[in-house]
Order: structure tokens, then C-alpha cells, then sequence
């Protein structure tokens, strides 16, 4: 449909990623739909990792290889250690709604947001904000460099037929 330079973004279960099969299910889904692998992004949790570390950096270091992406999803509401942007090849960061909430009046959700950006920032990993809702946090987040955010100040969740729509209206936007 001409949009080949969108990411198809993917949450995983701890379930899922711990099938014996998940590296060769992913290679097949991808063969099978010739969906470019470099367009598909893994979201996965800190939790996930904490799992099988070995068996997570295998996994991960195995589908980053066929140029799968992976993004740390719901950061600081797992296990909350930020030596995961050191261990694993991140291309982004997702920080938690939780600290997106209250990111314009609390003094501490400020502060872990604009440090969470600054850190992955010097890892060269893009970030993104979950659950924005109003445009005091866009312009919050903005100032505090945040690289994109997603939540219902964007879209609410669509239908294929009204993406699809949202798809067109925001290109047609950005020529």
C-alpha cells in the first residue's frame, strides 16, 4: 500500500517467548507474509529478560541478526534495572503510562522520565511515551526531548478500515 517505511510493532508474552520455537515461528511468519523483517519491532518487558537471561540474549541476538528490532516496553514497572540498555540491542525505549500520568504536576515522575531519556539517549535509543493523554504532556515530554509519544492524544485504538483512514489523513499531512 506504499507505506514501507511504517514499523509493525508487536508486544510479547513472557509465554510466547519462552516457546522452544519462538526464533523459528518469528522466521516463518516473516517468510510466509514476506513482511520485511527490518519493519518489525519486538516489544518486550523487563520481566521477559529476567526469565532466562541466556536464553533472552540468544533469542534476541539471533533475531536482531535478520534485522528484527526490539523495544523495551513498559520501562521502570518490571524489575526496573536500566543495565538492560547496556545489555541488549534496543532500538527503543517505551516509558510506562504510570509516570506519564502525573509527568507535568509530580516533581519525582519528572525526574525518572527526563532521566530515563537522557540515559537512553546516550545509548542512542529512540523514546517513546505510552499513554499520552493530554496536550500539557505532549508539551511536557516535548521539552524534555522525548522523541515520540502514543496514547489517545494521538488515536484511539481503530478499526482496520478507520487506520487505514488515519494512515492516509497523516500522509497526506505530511507532504
Amino acid at each position: 500500500m506504499g507505506y514501507s517505511s511504517l514499523t509493525l510493532a508487536v508486544n510479547v508474552s513472557t509465554k510466547q517467548f519462552q516457546t522452544e520455537s519462538f526464533v523459528a515461528d518469528v522466521k516463518k511468519i516473516l517468510e510466509q507474509t514476506k513482511f520485511p523483517s527490518q519493519n518489525l519491532e519486538l516489544e518486550i518487558t523487563e520481566s521477559i529478560l529476567m526469565t532466562d537471561i541466556e536464553s533472552s540474549t540468544s533469542i534476541i541476538n539471533e533475531l536482531s541478526g535478520i534485522g528484527v528490532h526490539f523495544s523495551l516496553d513498559d520501562c521502570g514497572t518490571g524489575y526496573s534495572s536500566l543495565s538492560y540498555l547496556k545489555k541488549f540491542p534496543f532500538r527503543l525505549v517505551k516509558i510506562d503510562k504510570s509516570f506519564i500520568d502525573d509527568v507535568t504536576c509530580c516533581y519525582q515522575d519528572k525526574a525518572l522520565v527526563s532521566a530515563v531519556i537522557t540515559i537512553a539517549k546516550s545509548y542512542n535509543m529512540m523514546v517513546v511515551a505510552e499513554g499520552v493523554e493530554t496536550e500539557d504532556q505532549k508539551q511536557m515530554l516535548n521539552f524534555l526531548e522525548c522523541d515520540a509519544i502514543q496514547g489517545w492524544l494521538v488515536s484511539r485504538p481503530l478499526v482496520e478500515k478507520d487506520f487505514l483512514t488515519f494512515l492516509k489523513n497523516h500522509r497526506e499531512n505530511s507532504n
